[in-house]
């Protein structure tokens, strides 16, 4: 595998095989290409995506992925806050982080 991603993405912490954008979009390259994943919607209205490490799947919230990767001020004790109140924005500049 490379090490390279994809233009205007960054690694995903801890899963070098995929990676993700300031719009939110997160792709894969478990396949050895890059590839969009589709994502779901939680039942509480947010965007989800399912990750796989060592055979493990889990679920992780797409805003908090986007502020983890991008944002300095970046804290698991700290809400990912959607300036417009739009849960499935996730683009970078509607992310922030508050108490």
């Amino acid at each position: 595998m490379e090490n390279d991603c994809l233009p205007n993405c960054r690694f995903i912490h801890n899963f070098f095989d995929y990676c993700v954008n300031t719009d939110g979009e997160i792709f894969s390259k478990k396949t050895g290409t890059w590839v969009k994943l589709k994502k779901q919607t939680h039942n509480c209205g947010y965007h989800i995506i399912q990750l796989c490490k060592d055979g493990k799947r889990q679920m992780y919230y797409i805003h908090r992925l986007v502020a983890k990767t991008f944002l300095d001020d970046y804290s698991e004790d700290l809400e990912v806050d959607h300036k417009n109140h739009d849960k499935k924005d996730n683009r970078l500049k509607n992310l922030r982080m508050v108490t």
